[in-house]
């Protein structure tokens, strides 16, 4: 289940990337920092999940910093 929302949300953030880059449109861009900083959680998530506390805590570094 985190595996598929993990790819359903990097697609959603390549596509939201890749329409605010090629016409220069920037009221997307709340939901372009939404999106990644959701599929940091997910991710952090999934590590947890794994037991892998090292990658789960450095997920967390990352999204709070």
């Amino acid at each position: 289940m985190l595996a598929i929302t993990r790819i359903v949300l990097a697609v959603i953030c390549i596509g939201i990337s890749t329409y605010v880059l090629i016409p220069g449109n920037d009221s997307t861009l709340p939901y372009m920092l939404l999106f990644p900083g959701t599929l940091m959680l997910v991710t952090g998530a999934a590590e947890l999940k794994v037991n892998r506390w090292r990658a789960f805590h450095l997920l967390l570094l990352h999204l709070y910093y």
